[in-house]
């Protein structure tokens, strides 16, 4: 797991790297505790399989971030490339902004 604090995240030397790598926040999904490693290295279409499956219920396990809203928007679309992911950049950095009250907080 990679950290930053905020500052260095949007205006240090995290900028490079954010800018060039599948690591940058808008490629990031909310999801509790242990249930990232049931993704694994899968792609986007049999994560979503995973996401949305009702019968893990009848299995016994229960995925909990299911009720996510920020997840629930990404595994609602059909794909998720790089296209989608700079739409989720600019949402996301609009968003912060606005609940931040910032006014620039640069290119990143």
């Amino acid at each position: 797991m990679i950290l930053f604090s905020l500052e260095s995240f949007f205006f240090g030397e995290a900028r490079s790297l954010i800018s060039s790598s599948s690591f940058i926040i808008s490629n990031l999904l909310l999801l509790y505790n242990k249930e990232n490693s049931v993704f694994g290295a899968k792609s986007f279409s049999e994560k979503k399989n995973i996401y949305f499956d009702i019968h893990d219920i009848q299995r016994g396990s229960i995925f909990k971030s299911r009720h996510l809203l920020h997840t629930i928007s990404v595994f609602s679309k059909e794909k998720w490339g790089v296209k989608e992911i700079q739409e989720n950049k600019e949402l996301f950095i609009t968003r912060f902004k606005k609940d931040y009250n910032l006014k620039d907080i640069g290119n990143v």
